[in-house]
């Protein structure tokens, strides 16, 4: 049986059902199956379901990387400001996983670049101590405070730092970062090396 056999058995007993499980419409934006999501919205599937952890089929298609899902799921109304238990927002998670196109996208789409999670870190915070440094730059582009603290006063650079990340320390660092993250990335490195 083909992939799209499966998935054709899939929605017509769905159909006959009358119901489409938004579960589905979670692995499909996950996996990036953009027509499988496409099938999954026209056959009722809610655009705003969320999981267990509290994500959206957004959040999951963003986290992957998946453009082409997440413009489909935007344009069929998907909530750019949902976040998940933790916190994050499809912003959030696109900036974590350093998904450039992703993040250029929801940007596209004034998306707010100052969202905090659970712990107060910003998608730019996220970024930096991922290393991402488009999307660190990106994100800087948007206005991104690029002096922010979450909740136990970290900063994205001193959480760049923390990782080792010195092409994002030092774009930050340009950007008007404080200074301070040197001493943190001196002993990361004394770290690293043991």
């Amino acid at each position: 049986m083909a992939l799209g056999d499966f998935n054709q058995e899939i929605l017509a007993l769905l159909s006959k059902q009358g119901r489409v499980c938004w579960g589905l419409l979670h692995w499909a934006a996950f996996y990036g199956h953009e027509r499988v999501v496409q099938r999954l919205l026209e056959k009722g599937a809610d655009v705003a379901g969320k999981d267990r952890s509290g994500q959206t089929a957004l959040s999951r298609a963003a986290m992957k990387g998946h453009e082409a899902v997440v413009e489909l799921l935007l344009e069929k109304g998907a909530d750019m400001k949902s976040k998940d238990r933790i916190g994050d927002t499809p912003l959030s998670w696109a900036a974590k996983n350093g998904h450039e196109a992703v993040v250029k996208l929801l940007l596209e789409k004034e998306v707010d670049v100052e969202s905090k999670d659970g712990v107060g870190q910003t998608p730019l915070s996220q970024a930096a101590g991922h290393g991402h440094e488009a999307v660190v730059n990106l994100l800087l582009e948007k206005g991104a405070d690029v002096r922010s603290k979450n909740g136990v006063g970290q900063t994205p650079l001193s959480r760049a730092a923390r990782g080792g990340h010195e092409v994002v320390v030092k774009l930050l660092l340009e950007k008007g970062a404080e200074k301070g993250a040197e001493k943190i990335l001196y002993w990361e490195r004394l770290r690293r090396r043991r």
